[in-house]
């Protein structure tokens, strides 16, 4: 596993500190904290003429000694692929004791690779106590981390589900290592002459229009969301959802073929609202994986609402018809 561009951001900026010979950012804040040792300037310069190994010797005999600003530069060089000797546990270690030992710019990576699980089990708790202290002792970066520990500490890890999701899902459930069942393929329609350009003045695609507005405003995320505020849209997605799927069911008995396809048309394209959502929720992981296999079956469960609908292919509510069913094909590599 590599490290992800944050990480080697917060490596950088105490590699430039030494290599310039400039105390670290965090010399600015409240609490100082340590400085760079001669011994940790010393690794630093061995690096710069491509010294490797006298550096890294260097960094942990001071490192073992106490000297935390070392340690944070043992850490550096366990991390970066460019050294050659990525260590992540041990890099997980040294960056830990420079942050305890207030070397604050060893902070950031130190809390980043205990939330996150670099080198070791994850420990929020651990992350988050780390980031109060560098905070409060003015590191900017770590008081970024401590309110985003905070706000995931502080949310429900798995909202509640829709219920016709959780009928749709096999029982007993599958082990998690197993692979989803592909989503098959939509049924193809059978070619048919060019149709006729939409009628928009027509009742029944005003109405269409409406909700599909509707269902995108309920279901519409943004990835600068907050967790607080995925989990207010995922209640309110499910909330329309679940609604059209109770009035489906709740319909009279006799009504046209026609009728009963808008019906499940207008359940099927809220439901795949609430489908994409699902999968980015799952796979920026704010839903466990777990919720894979329920999310496949409401994805086959519209592909049948579609294939029963078919016949609105060819007719005024071609538009939603192909959109849904185009956007269901786009989401089906999430069940492979």
């Amino acid at each position: 596993m590599t490290f992800r561009p944050r990480v080697k951001q917060h490596i950088v900026r105490i590699a430039f500190a030494g290599l310039l010979g400039v105390l670290p950012f965090s010399a600015l804040a409240s609490d100082p904290g340590v400085a760079l040792s001669d011994d940790a300037l010393s690794a630093m310069l061995s690096l710069r003429t491509q010294k490797v190994s006298e550096a890294q010797a260097t960094a942990e005999r001071a490192c073992t000694a106490g000297d935390v600003s070392s340690c944070a530069i043992s850490g550096m060089i366990h991390s970066a692929e460019k050294y050659g000797v990525v260590n992540q546990a041990l890099a997980r270690l040294r960056f830990g004791q420079g942050c305890d030992g207030k070397f604050w710019d060893a902070c950031p990576p130190a809390i980043q690779m205990t939330y996150e699980g670099y080198g070791g089990a994850v420990d929020k708790p651990g992350a988050l106590r780390r980031a109060e202290a560098a905070c409060a002792a003015g590191n900017a970066e770590s008081c970024d981390w401590k309110s985003r520990i905070e706000t995931d500490l502080n949310m429900p890890t798995v909202p509640e589900l829709p219920q016709a999701w959780v009928e749709a899902t096999p029982k007993p459930a599958r082990p998690l290592s197993v692979k989803p069942k592909p989503v098959p393929p939509i049924k193809a329609a059978p070619s048919q002459p060019a149709r006729p350009e939409m009628n928009l003045a027509s009742p029944v695609v005003q109405h269409f229009q409406k909700t599909s507005i509707s269902f995108n405003k309920a279901c519409r995320f943004s990835l600068r969301d907050t967790r607080e505020k995925l989990k207010t849209t995922l209640v309110a997605c499910n909330e329309i959802a679940n609604r059209e799927m109770q009035r489906a069911g709740a319909l009279p008995g006799k009504l046209t073929k026609t009728q009963i396809d808008e019906v499940e048309l207008q359940v099927a394209m809220a439901m795949m609202e609430q489908a994409i959502l699902f999968q980015f929720l799952i796979d920026a992981g704010h839903m466990p994986q777990s919720n894979r296999d329920m999310a496949c079956s409401g994805l086959n469960l519209i592909r049948k609402l579609l294939n029963n609908s078919s016949d609105l292919e060819r007719g005024d509510l071609s538009l939603f018809y192909t959109m849904t069913r185009t956007r269901l094909e786009l989401a089906q590599p999430f069940c492979q």
